[in-house]
């Protein structure tokens, strides 16, 4: 019924072409490309690699359908830091050329959808300064976004292995009125069902509120509200309900499975999740 996808976070220890063959293989219909060193870093990029990449798509039946560039550490050993928001313009500027780039390339690789987070909100900027550099870098943003979909991720707070740290935007809530606000086709809610459990009262009503505003989907598990992604099916979330708040909503597009945890046992989290999530799709 919903196409499924998977997000090659989870796939880090493999080369990239093995861990689109091995998506492919899996018999998911979309993979989620993912900003991290080893597969794809926004300043190390080659057009060769772009070259090779279009080649290799073009001869499986599997589509890129994101491109997340939301790695905590991509840029430094600050999470999410430079952000939309740091207080240094040189700083955002930085993330919004990271932001930039990836919209190229998925044009060039003709990917729709391009996530990207906030960012942590530094001591001595208030909410107020935050909502204006942050809405004013995506309309920077967007002025090169074309026919890509420019999508916020409401993340949550990061667990303590990896430094803690909060994003600004952590709730489909907060995310909601910058949508409406910027008011444009091209920039859309990417909602993360793990953070919505984590970060939000009420799942269900939450996921059904958010889904006018959202392009794509990323869907894990997780036990009571710890943020850690687990294999569907190996954690609190009822994936029938959620999936049936989608259908009513007539919502179309990906569900991609991102388990960045699980890299050490990606065959696994591979596999059962796509057998998992069809499972629960049956009868719908």
């Amino acid at each position: 019924m919903f196409p499924l996808s998977f997000n090659t976070n989870c796939l880090q220890n493999l080369p990239l072409d093995e861990a689109i063959e091995e998506t492919c293989k899996a018999g998911y219909e979309g993979i989620d490309l993912f900003y991290r060193d080893g597969h794809l870093h926004p300043f190390d990029v080659t057009q060769a690699q772009m070259d090779e990449l279009n080649e290799l798509f073009a001869t499986l039946p599997i589509k890129p359908v994101s491109l997340a560039t939301g790695a905590p550490f991509l840029l430094s050993d600050d999470a999410f830091e430079p952000s939309l928001i740091s207080p240094r313009e040189q700083d955002r500027k930085e993330r919004i050329d990271v932001i930039r780039t990836a919209l190229d390339m998925a044009k060039e690789l003709s990917i729709p959808v391009v996530q990207f987070v906030s960012g942590i909100r530094q001591e001595g900027v208030s909410e107020e300064e935050a909502i204006k550099m942050l809405t004013e870098g995506i309309r920077t943003c967007l002025r090169d976004a074309g026919d890509v979909i420019l999508v916020l991720e409401p993340e949550a707070p990061l667990p303590a292995s990896m430094g803690g740290g909060c994003c600004f935007i952590k709730t489909t809530s907060q995310a909601i009125p910058i949508i409406t606000e910027i008011d444009s086709p091209q920039f859309r809610l990417n909602m993360d069902v793990t953070h919505v459990q984590c970060c939000e009262d009420d799942l269900l009503p939450c996921i059904a509120d958010a889904l006018p505003y959202t392009r794509h989907i990323h869907v894990a598990d997780v036990k009571g509200k710890v943020h850690h992604h687990e294999i569907p099916g190996e954690g609190d979330i009822n994936f029938r309900s959620v999936l049936e708040v989608l259908k009513q909503a007539n919502y179309e597009h990906y569900l991609s499975v991102e388990l960045h945890a699980h890299a050490d046992e990606w065959n696994r989290a591979l596999y059962q999740s796509r057998e998992y999530l069809k499972d629960q799709m049956q009868g719908l």
